[in-house]
């Protein structure tokens, strides 16, 4: 498929959009999802009706961008008609019309919402309460707290997350009222919202959380706190070095080795003496990653260890110490540099490979950052070592969910994108580009570096430079067609992508072939 033909579509005149809305009763269900999703992009008002009906196609991705696009549109015409369908509508399109309200967001969309938190149907009361989240308007507070006590434990446990999303004093003690919830998913939603407030009370909360009747709620508390690198916890986590549960002393010497700090390193080197293997073993993971001179004391007693495993445990943590402190430079061969004033050298990696990377040389190795995460997904250590750095959150999807916790990549993200690479004046380094995986997310953002860098009609240069940092990229496909757009380039950087696309599945399909035969 020409992606160039679509994007001459791009306009609000009468005739394109009769192109747009026959194209959406195609019965390729491809060219009706692009339909729908052109229209949205120009906000065709006049599609309403027939975009209500794509919310029953039965194809769901043309359900999705049919969703889509009457959020783009979100007229009082919208509202009406999805007012209407949570009355009436079947549950697939009341889901749907959960979602388009809130990305909506206005005043009349979340009182709707706050509205169908009282829906006999339990989806649509959880799906309205993570749409409130996600919106964050305090008005909701009152109506989220009495949704702590629905009859469904998933409606619970989201309008708890949502309230933590919110934030505020005001919503601590509902939340810390809820972790008394026997369902292990709602406590853990309400221990997780206070981390998400991070406010003194809320952190004194978690403390308080560490006693509590529930062993549940306890490890939570504790790895929740470790997450927080909360320094004014590690006295109250000491205290359970002694506890009888194994896994609890497990987890705590997790939640210390996270938090790093001297007073942490000494509770670490008490839990070396523990009687159980898998602590100790925790324990020596834990000095590894904190590596400081103390730490490692305390990995030289452990490579001392009578147990073998812990020996070897404590000796290859010693030697990856020591290797790291030693390299003062990584060699890339396969990166090209194709001009030094005007690309940099581009290292797409994983979360995991990210950490790797920035603690190189104390972040020297590594000049600019672009770090994507999924929301409340935490930074990669040492993300503040880098000067010139960017932080991007959305999922790792490609198409819109019903569920408002998966967030789909918007122009804004690209626009940030090429904004924080337009104010580079010369480059003097590596770019590091990670998302979760290394292959979709951060792939798509370096894609849109390298094409707005390289300049137009070098889009397959600029896919080359990708897969030579990356062989197994893969770009978000949604992110090349939002990058398209803000860089200008007519549909001729996401045809580039799409053939990459299609290109793996070719050699995948005959890989599949071959296996058969």
């Amino acid at each position: 498929m020409e992606y160039q033909n679509f994007f001459n579509l791009l306009t609000s005149d009468t005739e394109n959009i009769n192109k747009l809305l026959r194209s959406l009763t195609s019965e390729n269900s491809q060219i009706r999802e692009i339909a729908a999703r052109y229209l949205g992009k120009i906000k065709a008002e006049i599609a309403i009706p027939q975009l209500l009906q794509a919310l029953n196609d039965e194809n769901e991705n043309v359900q999705a961008w049919a969703a889509w696009a009457l959020a783009q549109i979100g007229t009082n015409t919208v509202l009406n008609k999805l007012w209407q369908a949570l009355i009436q509508a079947n549950l697939p399109v009341q889901n749907w019309a959960i979602w388009i309200l809130g990305e909506i967001n206005n005043a009349t969309a979340y009182q709707l919402l706050i509205y169908a938190l009282k829906h006999p149907e339990n989806q649509i009361r959880w799906r309205s309460a993570s749409a409130l989240g996600k919106i964050g308007n305090k008005t909701a507070i009152p109506a989220l707290i009495k949704a702590l006590a629905d009859p469904e434990n998933y409606v619970r446990g989201r309008a708890a997350f949502a309230l933590g999303k919110i934030g505020g004093d005001q919503v601590i003690t509902p939340l810390v009222k809820t972790l008394d919830d026997t369902d292990f998913y709602v406590n853990t939603r309400a221990i997780y919202s206070l981390v998400e407030i991070a406010s003194p009370p809320a952190i004194t909360a978690l403390i308080k959380a560490l006693k509590h009747k529930n062993l549940d709620v306890q490890e939570n508390a504790v790895t929740a706190l470790g997450e927080m690198k909360c320094e004014t916890a590690v006295s109250h986590l000491l205290e359970f070095l002694q506890d009888e549960n194994m896994y609890m002393r497990s987890r705590v010497v997790t939640a210390l080795g996270d938090i790093g700090n001297e007073a942490a390193v000494q509770g670490l080197l008490i839990a070396l003496k523990d009687p159980e293997y898998y602590v100790i073993w925790r324990t020596v993971a834990a000095l590894e990653k904190i590596a400081s001179a103390t730490a490692i004391n305390g990995l030289k007693q452990a490579a001392n260890n009578d147990n073998i495993s812990i020996r070897e445990k404590a000796i290859t943590a010693l030697n990856k110490i020591n290797d790291n402190s030693r390299c003062n430079q990584i060699t890339f061969s396969e990166l090209s540099q194709l001009s030094p004033n005007k690309l940099p050298n581009i290292i797409i990696s994983s979360y995991t490979e990210a950490k790797e990377y920035i603690y190189k040389n104390q972040g020297k190795f590594i000049k600019y950052l672009i770090s994507i995460g999924s929301p409340g997904v935490p930074l990669p250590k040492g993300y503040n070592l880098i000067d010139y750095r960017l932080r991007l959150e959305f999922s790792d999807i490609d198409t819109p969910r019903n569920d408002s916790e998966y967030v789909l990549p918007t122009i804004e993200h690209i626009n940030q994108t090429i904004a924080f690479v337009a104010s580079v004046k010369e480059w003097q380094g590596n770019m590091l580009i990670h998302c979760h995986a290394g292959i979709s997310r951060s792939a798509a953002i370096a894609l849109t570096v390298c094409a707005y860098l390289l300049g137009e009609n070098q889009e397959k240069e600029a896919m080359e430079i990708i897969l030579k940092a990356r062989p197994e990229a893969r770009p978000n496909l949604w992110m090349v067609e939002l990058a398209d757009e803000a860089l200008g380039r007519n549909g001729k950087l996401l045809q580039i992508a799409q053939n990459h696309h299609n290109s793996l599945t070719k050699t995948y399909q005959k890989k599949l072939e071959n296996e058969i035969i």
